[in-house]
């Protein structure tokens, strides 16, 4: 199950986002050694702010999955603040571009039979969050192991340079068309269900 979780509906996702953040300190801190500061138990840093959307990701327990962070471009973000070196050429801005960054999948998840499922859902729920707010174009650091993922089912991803390490990875900062054909194809060719909504935007029942 996916949770859309946008500024108008943060405060009934209290709980989900308090999850999500302290799973980011566990993977981009603890694990991964990134040079982020933790607030606490979390990890949170300046571009999660007042106007951030947020994807959680649950399975049929309840079972935290994996989450990701979308922000606006007519913002400050991660592209224009941190990681422009990473381009060598301009990356597009404006109110039809957001950007993706803070994607992740549980560590409790990594050895499921369900984490390319997982992978699949987050994707997929992604792209209907940017079809459903007329959002033309994704911009984001992609790692370069995960770019066959996006061009298998036939999404449009232009590179905006050379792969390049960050944090230890091999990466490429990178420009996402959105379109429905794109997330149909991940639809098919993951046998997820033709029809309905990836994401839900009430928060799960108490």
């Amino acid at each position: 199950m996916l949770y859309w979780i946008t500024p108008a509906t943060r405060s009934l996702f209290e709980a989900d986002l308090d999850e999500m953040f302290r799973v980011r300190k566990r993977i981009f801190i603890d694990e991964l050694k990134w040079d982020l500061t933790p607030t606490g138990e979390w990890e949170k840093d300046q571009f999660d702010d007042d106007a951030t959307m947020y994807l959680v990701a649950r399975d049929e327990e309840g079972a935290f999955v994996g989450g990701s962070r979308l922000s606006l471009t007519t913002r400050p973000h991660m592209m224009s603040d941190v990681f422009a070196h990473l381009c060598d050429r301009p990356w597009p801005t404006g109110p039809d571009v957001w950007e993706t960054s803070r994607y992740f999948i549980a560590p409790e998840m990594r050895k499921s039979p369900k984490r390319s499922l997982a992978h699949a859902e987050m994707i997929c729920g992604q792209m209907e969050a940017a079809l459903l707010h007329g959002v033309t174009r994704l911009i984001g650091v992609v790692e370069t192991a995960i770019l066959p993922k996006l061009l298998n089912p036939g999404w449009e991803v232009e590179p905006l340079g050379l792969p390049k390490d960050v944090g230890g990875v091999s990466a490429v900062a990178s420009v996402i068309h959105v379109s429905a054909h794109g997330l149909s194809n991940v639809r098919r060719i993951m046998h997820l269900p033709s029809g309905g909504s990836f994401l839900n935007e009430m928060p799960r029942a108490a």
